[in-house]
């Protein structure tokens, strides 16, 4: 049996149509759904730096490669980091945040509970295993993506993923 081999436009569509699925579930107020599109969504990323990791070479992950190039490299870097802490984990890497009593004022009067989705801060998810601990991946963990919100990380990371040259 051959294995099926994913190419980086068909990876990169699939981390797409999940950022798109975590959207639409967010905006219709549907929590369960739109953590369980976050994590699918997280679970693309991953695949995909690692196809870019493997295919591409110092290219695309030395020193001088293009993730430490593009700004939004760092986003990749710290959705790696995110990986080697919580793989198995990966509902406990997001919260729900600003929580349903805050709501959104409607005209007239009242609210509409609101929420978001957001990073967990680094030093709430469990220590990698020594062999994967990684001081560089933990910085850029806590400078693009703890506390911040999923939908605008994930938006950043399409667009970096997308751009990386072929």
């Amino acid at each position: 049996m051959t294995p099926i081999e994913l190419d980086r436009a068909t990876l990169l569509s699939f981390f797409d149509e999940e950022v798109n699925l975590f959207a639409r579930s967010w905006q219709n107020l549907k929590q369960p759904e739109a953590l369980k599109a976050a994590c699918h969504a997280a679970l693309w990323a991953w695949t995909l730096d690692e196809h870019l990791r493997k295919t591409k070479g110092p290219g695309y992950d030395g020193p001088k490669g293009f993730i430490c190039a593009d700004p939004a490299g760092a986003i990749a870097l710290g959705l790696r980091c995110a990986r080697q802490r919580l793989f198995h984990h990966a509902a406990d890497l997001m919260q729900i945040t600003h929580g349903w009593a805050t709501g959104l004022m409607i005209p007239g009067g009242g609210t509409i509970p609101a929420s978001e989705v957001s990073w967990r801060p680094l030093a709430d998810l469990p220590t990698p295993p020594a062999r994967h601990r990684n001081a560089s991946l933990d910085r850029a963990y806590r400078t693009r993506l703890e506390g911040q919100l999923v939908r605008g990380t994930f938006a950043d990371a399409l667009g970096f993923f997308g751009r990386v040259p072929p």
